[in-house]
């Protein structure tokens, strides 16, 4: 927006920011602005997927010359706030064993952190389902870290009393963090 009495000629605006943010374009110049015109245009803004939580400043620089060839600047600083975003994947995406009286069997859950957050106090438990009761469950691990953009992997092993009759079981997996949880399946 031209609010002076002159042409502002080869307006251009350039950003300054983080390098965890791109826009496109990052700087471009605009038509001779004559008084009382205005000029728009449209900037994509992207924050990287990893990007930490927090608030990032973009720095806006519009300048341009004069009638008489001397140049001036105006600028503008956005903030832009970045939000905690915790999540995980996991594979196996179920457990499938098979158990003996009397015996064990176990398996490798990798967890990979595909938040932009460290993942803490981490674990493991059975929620629900006959296995959790007929079955001693244990793991490797307990209130583990992962860290952003890493993975983790934890042994879960199931135990079979000898008086544990054959048969069909299932439960529930939980993984569970402080803010967020993830279910398996368990077929034993």
């Amino acid at each position: 927006n031209n609010t002076g009495n002159v042409t502002a000629y080869s307006p251009n605006i350039t950003f300054t920011k983080n390098s965890s943010i791109n826009i496109t374009p990052n700087n471009y110049t605009f038509n001779n602005m004559g008084s009382g015109s205005v000029l728009g245009s449209v900037f994509a803004v992207n924050i990287s997927a990893l990007t930490s939580p927090g608030t990032y400043n973009i720095s806006a620089l519009m300048s341009y010359r004069n009638p008489d060839n001397t140049y001036s600047s105006n600028s503008l600083v956005f903030n832009i706030t970045v939000r905690s975003n915790k999540s995980m994947t996991y594979a196996p995406s179920n457990i499938g064993l098979t158990v003996a009286p009397g015996g064990s069997n176990s398996t490798i859950i990798e967890i990979n952190n595909t938040g932009n957050e460290q993942l803490s106090y981490l674990n493991l438990s059975c929620i629900s389902g006959n296995a959790c009761s007929r079955f001693t469950i244990s793991t490797n691990q307990s209130n583990f870290t992962i860290t952003t953009n890493s993975s983790g992997s934890v042994n879960i092993t199931f135990s079979a009393s000898l008086s544990v009759a054959g048969g069909y079981y299932t439960g529930t997996i939980n993984i569970t963090e402080r803010n967020i949880s993830r279910q398996i399946s368990v077929n034993l």
